[in-house]
């Protein structure tokens, strides 16, 4: 409605792109979603830290950070976390972090396989530092047992140009693959997320749930929600 209103009353025929509407829905969901860790499962790294907890730790913190009446999610902290591949790969030895909703780890050592790539990462904990002082915030799974399997998807447009012009083939601008999944692993409140509920993963955007939690072996499955800005979850190549 808030679309149709923007374009105001007129007889002219416009074409109009995705983006806006988008933008204007990204402003409905955010006040409401829930913000939940997941991370692509291909290639998580483990960081060890030291002068973190002996043993894995649950604790509550706000679903979402700007309201605190919509209740609160349990999370689980550890002496070993993961984090994304790409995260991983950019860290650099000496380097001050922040693990998001936790606080700050000075990496000491950063370690790489025969690859090159990193293959794993060890650092102490730094409560005490300043969270505005660092240049990357990242997320982070605890390294347990409680963690989510889950599947992450992408739907491209189905034609491969914005407008079909007379004399085209249908079959000519179709696009070839429309449908993205990639496998995911989640944080442990990700087991209280209903069907149809909004959520937002952290560092990647807003997803739709369609498959909630029902038992281990059967993934969460998450549908990507465009906001104007990012059409797709993942970034492809």
């Amino acid at each position: 409605r808030t679309f149709i209103l923007s374009m105001g009353a007129s007889k002219n025929t416009n074409l109009m792109g995705w983006d806006k509407i988008w933008a204007m829905n990204k402003a409905v969901v955010d006040p409401t979603a829930h913000r939940l860790t997941v991370l692509l499962a291909d290639g998580l790294v483990p960081l060890e830290l030291d002068g973190g907890p002996a043993e894995p730790y649950v604790s509550s913190v706000h679903a979402h950070p700007k309201d605190e009446s919509l209740g609160v999610k349990m999370r689980v902290y550890a002496p070993r976390v993961l984090l994304q591949a790409d995260d991983a790969d950019a860290t650099k030895e000496g380097e001050e972090i922040t693990l998001m909703s936790w606080g700050n780890a000075k990496i000491t050592t950063v370690a790489r396989g025969p690859d090159g790539n990193v293959s794993a990462l060890r650092g102490t904990l730094n409560l005490a530092g300043d969270v505005k002082a660092t240049k990357r915030k990242l997320t982070w799974l605890a390294d347990t047992k409680e963690r989510v399997v889950a599947e992450l998807v992408d739907y491209e447009h189905l034609l491969t140009q914005d407008k079909v012009e007379e004399g085209d083939e249908l079959e000519e601008i179709l696009t070839p693959k429309t449908e993205f999944v990639y496998s995911a692993s989640g944080e442990a409140a990700l087991r209280g997320v209903a069907k149809g509920q909004i959520i937002q993963v952290e560092r990647r955007g807003y997803y739709i749930c369609d498959a909630p939690f029902m038992r281990a072996a059967d993934p969460v499955r998450l549908l990507f929600i465009p906001d104007g800005k990012n059409m797709v979850g993942v970034k492809r190549a």
